[in-house]
Formats: structure tokens, C-alpha cells, sequence
């Protein structure tokens, strides 16, 4: 557990954020925005990795029409946990199609996950950085992957994770057996920092290829150190080994840095994926599919 919490930026207001620099295609979804409510109505989990970041619904929804995102995909911050009344409550006053993802319950009542479905729920998330700071070891990560993908395939779900980029890569076996599709966040977290080499990300990359692995081209502002050219070299080795399993979201409000400019972040899929129908893939073809737009 971090000694002290992150202290948020500020976001962005609107008129900051730059403008789309290319045609952006009918239905295009945000796989990857969290929004937040009153802290006097929705209190943080008691170890939360930050403090209170802002970013309302009516704040997101002004980016959305900035950028023309017609299709969002909530997911639960780890700043509530498994208390998912505020992302629940928002979700309703949302005009534009939806999803959700929402953290592994402590108890997987049957009951409560086909109600999640009806709200639109599609997905569970595993937080193996909080399993990291809590001890769990390797085995006991993988039994949760397990029991997740149980819980997550009567219902067509999928399991995301929310991992440092060495304990996927640690993985890899458990989530070939996944009897559902693995979504994994922010470029894999491949973080050089965390002793990432080139070797492993080829083989994080080859090992996408080769499994039923969705990747986010999200928050390459977390895979440390911080380098433009290696996020482009890494988002053309993923969209070129599996253009149908890459999605695009904006990680809004870009926690702890809420004055990144989401419209500048969304322009980099021109050098990300210059190819305009693989582009057009990321943004509405895969998460429709995964996540059941259609």
C-alpha cells in the first residue's frame, strides 16, 4: 500500500481539451473512463492508492461530445472498491449506450451478477496491484483469475485485469486456460521501471497473438519511464499481432494528472494505428464485440 495517496491535479476544464485531428467513425466507444461523485455521498475504500480526483459524469460527458464518443464503458475506480452504488447511480443518468466493469465481488451470488447484467455490466476486474500490496503470491493470483472466469462465463462476461506488467507476464499460462476472454489494461503495464525488458514485452506480444487477449491502448502515461517513441513501437506491435483484440479508451480523469489533455492522448492513434480501417476497428468494431453493443 502506497505511504501516502496520490494527490490528484485538478481536470481539465473542457475549452482546454484539443480537438480530434482525424474523421472519427459513427459509434465510436471510450472502453476506459471512471467517473466520481460527492465524497459526502460516496466515501473512498479506507486504503485508497488517492485522493479525491474530481471528474463528475457531467465533466466526462463534455469530453465525450469534445471527441464524439458515442459509446462508454464505465469502469469501478479502485477508489470505491466492491461499493459500486456511485458508478451504479451515474450510470442511469447516461443517455448514450453504456457498459460497465466492475470489480470480482467477495461473494459471487448468482443472483446479483445476472442483476448487473440487466444494468450492463459485462465484465469483472482483478486488481493484482492491491493483491501485490496485500501478499498474495502467484498461486493464490491465479486462483483468482479462475475463479473469476468461472463466475464470468455463464454470463458471456469477460475478466479485465489491472496488473503491473511482471505479474501478467508471470500469467500467462493461467490466462491461456481462461474459458473467457482476458482484457488487460494500459499496454499491459509493461513498465520498464518494474524491470520489463524487450524480451519480455516480445513475448507479451507474441503471447497475445496466440491467446484470447484483449489489450487497451490506455494511460501511456503509466508505463514508466514515460517514452512517446516506445508507446507508438508498442501500439504497432499489438494492433499489427492482433488487430481484432485492441481497444482504445481515454482513462479519464487520468489519475492522479487531471490536466492531461484528452484529445491530445486520443490523437496519438494516428501514429498509434495509422491504417484508417484498423483504426475504425479499435474504436468501434472490437468493443462492440466484447463488450455487446450490438
Amino acid at each position: 500500500m502506497n505511504a501516502m495517496p496520490w494527490a490528484c491535479e485538478p481536470v481539465r476544464p473542457i475549452d482546454g481539451i484539443t480537438a480530434p485531428t482525424f474523421l472519427i467513425p459513427d459509434n465510436m466507444c471510450d472502453t476506459h473512463m471512471h467517473v466520481f461523485g460527492p465524497i459526502s455521498q460516496y466515501p473512498p475504500v479506507t486504503d485508497a492508492r488517492y485522493d479525491w480526483p474530481g471528474g463528475t459524469l457531467n465533466q466526462y460527458l463534455g469530453i465525450a461530445d469534445r471527441l464524439s464518443i458515442a459509446r462508454m464503458v464505465f469502469v469501478q475506480p479502485s477508489y470505491y472498491g466492491l461499493d459500486n452504488s456511485c458508478m451504479f447511480d451515474l450510470m442511469q443518468k447516461v443517455t448514450q449506450p453504456y457498459r460497465a466493469v466492475v470489480f470480482m465481488p467477495d461473494a459471487l451470488d448468482a443472483g446479483e451478477l445476472d442483476a448487473m447484467h440487466e444494468i450492463g455490466v459485462r465484465g469483472l476486474r482483478l486488481d493484482f496491484f492491491k493483491a501485490v500490496d496485500d501478499g498474495m503470491d502467484q498461486q493464490d493470483m491465479e486462483d483468482m483469475l479462475v475463479r473469476a472466469a468461472r463466475a464470468a462465463q455463464p454470463l458471456g462476461w469477460h475478466v479485465e485485469l489491472y496488473s503491473p506488467g511482471y505479474i501478467t507476464y508471470r500469467l500467462f499460462a493461467a490466462i491461456s486456460r481462461a474459458p473467457v476472454p482476458v482484457s488487460i489494461n494500459h499496454f499491459g503495464y509493461m513498465s520498464q521501471i518494474e524491470g520489463i525488458e524487450d524480451r519480455h514485452f516480445q513475448e507479451f506480444v507474441a503471447f497475445v497473438g496466440t491467446s484470447n487477449c484483449w489489450v487497451k491502448l490506455t494511460a501511456p502515461y503509466r508505463v514508466k519511464p514515460v517514452s512517446p517513441e516506445r508507446t507508438i513501437d508498442m501500439a504497432r506491435q499489438l494492433v499489427d499481432i492482433a488487430p481484432d483484440r485492441i481497444l482504445w479508451g481515454t482513462d479519464w480523469p487520468h489519475i492522479p494528472q487531471g490536466s492531461i489533455d484528452t484529445g491530445t492522448l486520443f490523437n496519438n492513434l494516428l501514429a498509434w494505428c495509422p491504417d484508417e480501417s484498423r483504426r475504425n476497428a479499435i474504436l468501434v468494431d472490437n468493443p462492440a464485440r466484447l463488450y455487446q453493443f450490438d
